[in-house]
């Protein structure tokens, strides 16, 4: 979905009373966006040594052809890899818009198929437990003018 800007400076309120900007409403990349046929996905499937990554995008307007697109994962990890033998468990200070892999935007499309180990090497090892809670993910256009902090987010358009 299309990353928006934080409303950090509320000046209305939805009819259900949350807080909410309606002046400061704006996409965070006014350059990049999806038609009204634009979907994607990523995927994360663990194996015993690594993580494999697929992330997808479709359907990204024309004006971002050649556009090159870095998929960012924020990562919180818990390990059983920390100590002196024995080893205990230890959560590491968390991953925050980690760059797993990029892509460059051909025929509306972006797809980017890595592992974690590729970009992070020795996060899982084989013999160690490794628990990986996804905190957020998202692409960001690293190529263009006006590059902004993020083009397009991870979440749910409900109809």
């Amino acid at each position: 979905m299309p990353a928006y800007n934080a409303c950090t400076t509320p000046d209305s309120q939805t009819n259900s009373g949350f807080d909410a900007c309606v002046s400061s409403l704006s996409l965070a990349d006014n350059v990049c966006k999806m038609t009204n046929r634009g979907k994607g996905r990523i995927k994360l499937r663990a194996t015993h040594t690594d993580v494999n990554v697929i992330g997808e995008i479709r359907g990204i307007e024309d004006i971002c052809e050649s556009q090159t697109l870095a998929l960012m994962l924020s990562l919180r990890v818990t390990t059983d890899d920390c100590g002196a033998p024995p080893p205990s468990s230890c959560t590491l200070v968390d991953l925050v818009d980690y760059k797993v892999g990029e892509c460059q935007v051909v025929n509306g499309t972006c797809k980017i198929v890595t592992t974690i180990d590729t970009r992070i090497p020795n996060l899982i090892l084989e013999a160690r437990k490794t628990h990986i809670e996804l905190l957020g993910c998202g692409y960001v256009r690293t190529t263009g003018t006006a590059l902004p902090t993020r083009t397009f987010s991870c979440g749910l358009l409900v109809p």
